[in-house]
């Protein structure tokens, strides 16, 4: 891990467990809401808390509640989730994030209209 870091690690940083957070939410919702792998994940919000360091030779368990919206979108699905950091079965930080799923194909042309409208792209 040293490589990644331009100094010494003595803790877990907060990045990697946001990461680690956010891809446990993206397979969370692909096994269990029916969201495809022909799908595009955008990030709407993320915020974060930390109370104490987690530390580097211990485990972090990290615990997930996913909020979906009451009925699925013909285009999109929206998915929130509030995660708990744990280390020592104590809290040592929380994390919320929200975001859109929308297909590969549908992504790629909101980009190439974005792209048109601002003069930029292909």
């Amino acid at each position: 891990m040293p490589f990644f870091f331009e100094h010494y690690l003595d803790h877990v940083p907060g990045l990697l467990v946001i990461e680690a957070a956010r891809q446990m939410g993206t397979a969370t919702v692909h096994k269990f809401y029916d969201v495809d792998f022909d799908t595009i994940f955008i990030l709407d919000v993320v915020n974060c808390s930390f109370t104490n360091f987690l530390e580097c030779q211990e485990p972090v368990v990290i615990q997930m509640a996913i909020i979906a919206p009451d009925g699925p979108h013909r285009v999109r699905k929206a998915f929130g989730s509030v995660v708990t950091i744990f280390q020592h079965n104590e809290s040592k930080g929380t994390i919320e994030f929200n975001c859109t799923c929308i297909p590969k194909k549908l992504f790629a042309r909101m980009r190439r209209t974005a792209a048109a409208c601002t003069g930029g792209g292909q």
